[in-house]
């Protein structure tokens, strides 16, 4: 695959304050309670008496009669558990968990807004050690056709996937390999969990929030525990511009994402330029490729380099995204980001790349006999014409020739 050669080129939030009947201290105060009831049941089951009570068989005596000892209780971890951790070949965890369903069970009294925009027991983040140990277990594609081009330096090298809204690891784990398989390159996950659509929902529109300000150059939070994949993420852009630059090894991996998961891109890219300018290095995320497909954000840092694909049939980025004009793009993305818009159904190999006549002929405004302004637009849906794996991998391959 040939890449072009011109380069396509915070501080942490406060947490909310809860008063004395917050859901954490009175599920504090229900176990003291209960622990405390028990103890006066038990003293009032048996006045006065002092024998000593039979106890249950320990560990020995189990044994020697036979009885089967009581497997340890083991807390398996839900798809939530995972939100901004390191995925690698075949889902496995590459970085510390961060316990959601802990989260949700002590703010289950919590209203839906509350919940979102409370601190989790630990935000997301990824140091140094567990990014470099995690390209060790990395999706590949070992075929032919990749060994090849990894040997000649054909390929991106490393890639680091956000996924989108209502994708557990499993189905992210499946693009993963998909990526890998089309790039040739080394490509790793950072996990954004799905709790429930609704949440996917209203977090996305934090994180759009927080772009406005970023792109306006006003504060705005991150590493507060309130989405732990843009923590993760502003993490591993960072260390790896950092150890490019400091030890002059491989570049900074790119970054792809999808749907809600380029609104958490964009704002941890944003996020790392910040940082990195703060410790001195001015140019910050311009040595950064991106790529994104049917992305919710409206905006990207203007030093980054990529493409952003978007379907002009896919309502998500037409309205959550840059939208279907190309004339707003210069205001939204930098002058080395190049916006593609195509046309495709699922499954297509061949998607229609459009160019700027058959755009402006989209974007044409009309009035009907009602006096209603209407575009000439291709009928859209937010579900039919928005899959990574059908749908927009395909128009990524067609442009990159190959890739």
């Amino acid at each position: 695959m040939d890449f072009p050669s011109n380069p396509f080129y915070s501080n942490p939030g406060a947490p909310v304050t809860v008063g004395a009947d917050a859901p954490g201290e009175n599920l504090n105060h229900t176990l003291e309670q209960v622990a405390a009831e028990g103890k006066d049941r038990q003293e009032a089951a048996t006045p006065g008496d002092t024998a000593p009570r039979p106890s249950s068989p320990g560990r020995d005596e189990r044994l020697h009669q036979g009885i089967a000892s009581p497997a340890p209780t083991k807390s398996i971890p839900t798809d939530t558990d995972y939100d901004g951790t390191l995925i690698g070949n075949n889902g496995q965890p590459l970085s510390k968990l961060n316990p959601l369903s802990l989260y949700s069970r002590k703010t289950q009294n919590y209203t839906m807004m509350e919940r979102l925009n409370s601190p989790r027991p630990s935000p997301g983040g990824v140091n140094d050690q567990e990014l470099k140990g995690a390209w060790n277990s990395a999706y590949v594609s070992n075929s032919p056709a990749c060994q090849a081009r990894r040997a000649a330096g054909d390929t991106p090298g490393h890639i680091v996937y956000v996924n989108g809204i209502n994708t557990d690891k499993a189905a992210q784990g499946e693009t993963l390999q998909l990526i890998a398989s089309q790039t040739c390159a080394q490509v790793i996950g950072v996990h954004n969990a799905t709790e429930t659509p609704i949440a996917d929902i209203i977090q996305s529109a934090g994180d759009k929030a927080l772009i406005n300000s970023a792109r306006s150059g006003k504060p705005f939070a991150t590493h507060d525990g309130r989405n732990p994949a843009v923590d993760s993420l502003s993490d591993v852009i960072s260390n790896s511009v950092l150890d490019a630059r400091n030890s002059g090894g491989d570049p900074p991996p790119e970054i792809w994402c999808h749907s809600q998961g380029c609104a958490i891109a964009s704002l941890a890219a944003y996020d790392a330029n910040n940082r990195l300018i703060k410790s001195g290095i001015a140019e910050g995320v311009s040595g950064v490729t991106v790529r994104s497909f049917a992305s919710a954000a409206q905006a990207w840092p203007s030093v980054l380099r990529g493409q952003h694909f978007i379907n002009m049939q896919d309502s998500v980025p037409l309205h959550a995204g840059l939208g279907s004009d190309p004339a707003a793009d210069s205001a939204n993305v930098g002058p080395n980001q190049q916006v593609i818009r195509f046309q495709g159904a699922p499954g297509s190999q061949n998607p229609t790349i459009l160019n700027p006549q058959q755009l402006a002929e989209m974007n044409r405004v009309t009035i009907d006999n009602e006096g209603n302004l209407i575009k000439n637009m291709p009928q859209e849906s937010f579900f039919a014409y928005h899959d990574i794996n059908t749908t927009y991998l395909n128009a990524a391959r067609k442009v990159n020739e190959g890739m």
